[in-house]
């Protein structure tokens, strides 16, 4: 990361979309030195015209992500029907639960059959996060399994660029639709909100 500056790590593409792949240093942003701590977030601050910066974290527990979700101003639990996938996400949101982390999270349920599934879905969780959890969970939005999705995945082409009328893109564009209608009185600036996770990765 000391080697590079962020427009480096920045692929731009055609749609208004920037991405820093997950390959990047970021992937070890909790091992920065102080020096390249300061200089990440010089870079950072460079950075304009961006609406919002949103964060993939993947599957897994560790102490970046939590780190991420502490400093975020909004929080996304995207899982699926199948009970694994719920085990996960109720095991996360309990460590944010009970770390203190937030109190609130929005969930995506993915790959539902219908607005029913993913109603029963949510209903499931939330009966034991209520239970047993100081958290209130918010269903924010679905996206019912689609066909499509992995015929672009094999071709490695945005599915919602390529069939912008399937199901799938459309639970998509609904749930983009309801994150940029927000109020966004409560958005930090991507300075702030760098040396808030960093003095985390210190403690």
């Amino acid at each position: 990361m000391a080697k590079k500056n962020i427009e480096d790590i920045i692929s731009q593409t055609k749609y208004g979309v920037n991405i820093i792949s997950g390959g990047s240093a970021l992937n070890h942003i909790e091992d920065f030195t102080e020096a390249q701590r300061n200089k990440f977030i010089h870079s950072i601050e460079q950075i304009h015209d961006v609406d919002f910066i949103i964060i993939d974290t993947g599957a897994g527990m560790s102490k970046s992500l939590l780190s991420f979700i502490y400093c975020s101003t909004e929080f996304f639990l995207i899982t699926t029907p199948e009970p694994t996938s719920l085990t996960d996400a109720y095991s996360l949101l309990k460590a944010i639960s009970n770390f203190g982390i937030k109190r609130s999270a929005n969930i995506i349920i993915n790959r539902v059959i219908d607005l029913e599934e993913a109603k029963s879905t949510y209903k499931r969780i939330k009966m034991v996060v209520d239970k047993f959890l100081n958290l209130n969970l918010e269903l924010y939005g679905y996206i019912i399994d689609d066909k499509k999705v992995s015929l672009c995945v094999k071709k490695q082409i945005p599915f919602i660029l390529e069939y912008p009328t399937s199901i799938a893109s459309k639970c998509i564009i609904a749930i983009a639709k309801r994150m940029v209608s927000q109020s966004r009185e409560d958005i930090v600036d991507n300075k702030s909100f760098l040396r808030k996770m960093f003095s985390i990765f210190k403690s």
